[in-house]
């Protein structure tokens, strides 16, 4: 599993292109896409946070972190995100943990 792999599939469930993903834009559309592909690349990869800030496109490792916690925070309480992170879930650590064993 790649990074880019994460970023396109959570672009594609959450209804936004790669590009815009990647782009600086406060839509939350668009954010909430960013933090979950942040919190799904740091569950399944070793990447530092620098490295999930410049494969999304956004400011810094401190920004990463606080998406993390906003997913953490939101879950079960906003629909949205917690559908979007399901559908992860079940493809990634799915996925993963098959592969795995």
């Amino acid at each position: 599993m790649n990074v880019e792999e994460i970023i396109t599939y959570t672009a594609d469930i959450c209804g936004v292109s790669v590009e815009e993903m990647k782009s600086r834009c406060r839509k939350r559309d668009l954010v909430v896409a960013r933090q979950l592909s942040a919190y799904i690349i740091k569950e399944k990869t070793k990447l530092s946070l620098t490295s999930i800030a410049n494969a999304l496109g956004l400011k810094d490792h401190s920004t990463v972190i606080h998406s993390l916690k906003t997913v953490n925070n939101l879950y079960g309480i906003d629909n949205f995100v917690t559908e979007k992170l399901d559908l992860l879930k079940i493809r990634f650590y799915w996925e993963f943990d098959v592969k795995s064993s």
